[in-house]
């Protein structure tokens, strides 16, 4: 299989898939006690989801790792097991489609809020997601989309971050915009024209 930058720079046009979360509440409801522990404890079923989206068309796969940062994962006791959490779910994903399509590590934001709103540091959110991003290099992902991010600062870091681990490594970073009467703004103010 091409390399995910010359297929788009072939010009192929790419279908991304990977909304686990919906599916797992529509179709295993109160059969996942933690979904942090989700990828430890039920991989078969997220190996099932991916190949379902992979039969329905998916070129592009994304893990189930939007929350498995080391500070998401303070809170459930599961922050030293960040780097097997992601892995397991990169292979549970890789299981499903073998090399068929491309995936992505799938990192969304870490929860904390930057000084001097919050209490994070630049420093921690970085190395939070250095973390997290090695986890998506070791088990050689092919892009990495940083998901529904509300502080662009906070996106900033993480993009850092991975530059640091992973080099020229393909990446994808979205915002999440709130509706306001003014117009449509990110949590901390960002409109979408100073992106």
């Amino acid at each position: 299989m091409a390399g995910l930058l010359n297929s788009i720079k072939g010009g192929k046009v790419l279908c991304s898939a990977g909304c686990v979360d919906t599916v797992l509440a529509r179709d295993y409801p109160g059969q996942i006690q933690s979904f942090p522990r989700i990828s430890l404890d039920h991989a078969d079923i997220l190996e099932e989801i991916t190949g379902a989206f992979f039969e329905a068309g998916a070129d592009i796969l994304t893990t189930y790792t939007c929350d498995m940062s080391p500070l998401k994962l303070t809170p459930h006791s599961l922050d030293d097991r960040t780097i097997r959490i992601n892995k397991s779910a990169i292979r549970a994903t890789r299981a499903a489609i073998g090399n068929r399509a491309y995936i992505a590590g799938m990192c969304g934001p870490s929860g904390k809020v930057l000084r001097p709103y919050g209490s994070a540091t630049p420093e921690e959110i970085i190395r939070n997601f250095r973390i997290q991003i090695t986890a998506f290099v070791d088990e050689n992902v092919d892009c990495i989309i940083f998901y529904a991010f509300e502080d662009l600062i906070e996106l900033s870091l993480a993009i850092v971050a991975a530059k640091q681990i992973a080099g020229s490594f393909p990446l994808v970073a979205t915002l999440k915009y709130n509706s306001y009467p003014s117009g449509f703004y990110t949590l901390t103010g960002t409109e979408i024209s100073n992106a």
